[in-house]
């Protein structure tokens, strides 16, 4: 049967590592208007529904982790809220297109704090995979603040990838938090 055999080559295509990211992007209201960004690395390569979005990387020059980190990082939610959606208040859908207007770092490996961070990144991301996993990271208060912690150290290496100015992290911090 045709239509079997194109839904099992379908399916075979998703049977392989790739970042998982949401599709639908909520507008969040509180403390004030903006949106996150919500991606995962899926190492076994499970087959998802359609309201989650698969990104499949070509070559291996980048580590998946390191794209999780950007990914899930608030300069890229910032960006996103502000100049791809436009401060929208509604729900939006995240896709290739939208992936395509986000404004990813390349690394020089040649640079010695290129690669650091770099490697910081993954390794901060791995540690947060470890650590969400374990069986009672829903119901333990103290993994659940160690991630949180663990995530605002990658937004500061991301900050300090991108080489914002303390004024510049100000205002990303001040459009998420609402200057709390």
């Amino acid at each position: 049967n045709d239509t079997y055999e194109k839904i099992n080559k379908d399916l075979k295509y998703l049977e392989r590592p790739k970042i998982l990211i949401q599709n639908i992007i909520a507008h969040v209201k509180k403390p004030i208007d903006h949106i996150i960004l919500m991606s995962t690395y899926d190492p076994t390569g499970i087959i998802n529904l359609d309201n989650v979005g698969n990104i499949f990387l070509k070559g291996n020059r980048y580590d998946p982790l390191y794209l999780v980190a950007i990914l899930n990082s608030r300069i890229i939610s910032w960006y996103a809220y502000h100049f791809i959606y436009g401060n929208a208040i509604r729900t939006m859908r995240f896709d290739t297109y939208h992936l395509q207007k986000l404004p990813f770092r390349h690394i020089n490996f040649n640079d010695k704090k290129d690669f650091e961070r770099y490697t910081a990144l993954i390794n901060l991301v791995n540690t947060i995979l470890s650590i969400t996993q374990s069986e009672d990271y829903l119901d333990n208060k103290d993994k659940q603040e160690e991630v949180r912690k663990i995530q605002d150290e990658i937004d500061k290496l991301v900050y300090k990838l991108y080489g914002l100015t303390e004024e510049e992290i100000e205002v990303v911090e001040k459009s998420i938090s609402g200057g709390v």
